[in-house]
């Protein structure tokens, strides 16, 4: 972790100069580099603990629960996001390096895995490997049970243009449950690295309440990025009375409208946007503004929304024209959580307190 040494053979080359860390290690300082273990000790140890992982699993979750004593507010505020651990094992060539090759037929360049992680189509110009060819029994050099996987970044530049980041890695990715307060891991799964976030969420919060159940029982929030964007994960946390804090994907067609009426069987002036922002638009001047949320109604499973102007004290050139918007009050609007509970989230997005459940 000090010297962040990605391989064994450099970690070794490191004990064998520095005497220093040598006696922190606890070797024997008689010896000198000679009490450097060997390539073969730290594989064999590491072939070892993989055979043990149901009791390093089991021991993760009693120092767990003996953290939620030392720490009862442990698990209020989760969160969960996936972690790339590439393989020091050599993968096999991605379908878009493959491309850019000259065609042949030696079987080891075949493509094995699309840019998604996903098992992509046989390259016409590569022959297949078959079934028949002999493989080794004990090649350590080899990762049987890592994939490729990718991760995409967007986002837009200062001057409004957008960026686009694609990170390929050949092995696995691991996916943490912790507390976002104490910043200390609840729970964890190893999978490939092409498996796909979103389905992970929900099993690994069942787990949780089975091994933890105080943990998930008071836990109020559970934040997320938007590779876990799903309708079934935001309705499966509120099942368990947990708020889901997850951005949402934008899965609009960016050539129809920038919002949708929320009341589309009726005239109304109220709409929406892709984020599930509520907005009015002003009667007499056709300016969209967000209106001011008015918290989580709890016995009717409500979100309420008021005019933006009416709760802030301000002047609206067409409140007089506004359908319901003319008392001292304003106009209100209540949606309820069941309409789309992905669009509608108990604690709306644009939303920065968690204070305001009714």
């Amino acid at each position: 972790m000090v010297y962040q040494h990605p391989t064994i053979a450099a970690l070794r080359r490191e004990l064998s100069r520095n005497a220093q860390l040598r006696d922190v290690c606890g070797f024997d300082p008689k010896l000198g580099e000679e009490a450097v273990p060997t390539d073969s000790a730290y594989s064999n140890i590491l072939r070892n603990i993989i055979n043990h992982e149901p009791m390093i699993r089991e021991m993760f979750h009693i120092l767990v629960a003996k953290l939620k004593e030392l720490l009862p507010d442990l698990g209020e505020f989760l969160a969960m996001d996936g972690k790339a651990l590439p393989s020091f094992a050599k993968g096999p060539k991605k379908k878009d390096e493959t491309d850019q090759k000259p065609k042949t037929n030696n079987p080891s360049d075949q493509s094995s895995a699309n840019g998604a992680g996903q098992q992509g189509p046989a390259d016409p110009g590569v022959a297949p490997a078959t079934a028949e060819e002999p493989e080794e029994e004990d090649d350590r050099r080899r990762e049987s049970d890592a994939d490729w996987g990718v991760k995409k970044y967007r986002g837009m530049r200062q001057d409004g243009s957008p960026w686009e980041k694609v990170v390929y890695w050949f092995g696995f990715e691991l996916h943490l449950l912790v507390d976002s307060q104490h910043e200390m891991p609840v729970n964890y799964k190893v999978t490939t690295a092409s498996a796909p976030e979103s389905p992970e969420l929900l099993p690994m919060v069942k787990d949780t309440k089975e091994r933890h159940p105080e943990i998930v029982e008071t836990c109020e929030e559970l934040s997320a990025d938007k590779g876990h964007d799903s309708e079934a994960n935001i309705a499966g946390l509120w099942e368990e009375h947990i708020r889901a804090i997850i951005d949402k994907r934008a899965d609009w067609d960016k050539s129809k409208d920038k919002t949708r009426p929320l009341f589309p069987d009726c005239v109304d002036n109220v709409v929406y946007d892709v984020k599930g922002t509520v907005q009015c638009v002003c009667p007499a001047t056709g300016e969209t503004r967000p209106m001011t949320f008015g918290g989580f109604e709890k016995d009717r499973q409500t979100l309420k929304y008021r005019c933006p102007a009416a709760a802030n004290g301000l002047v609206c050139a067409g409140r007089a024209e506004c359908p319901r918007g003319q008392t001292e009050y304003g106009k209100v609007v209540r949606i309820k959580i069941e309409k789309d509970p992905r669009m509608f989230t108990a604690l709306p997005r644009d939303c920065k307190s968690t204070g305001h459940g009714v």
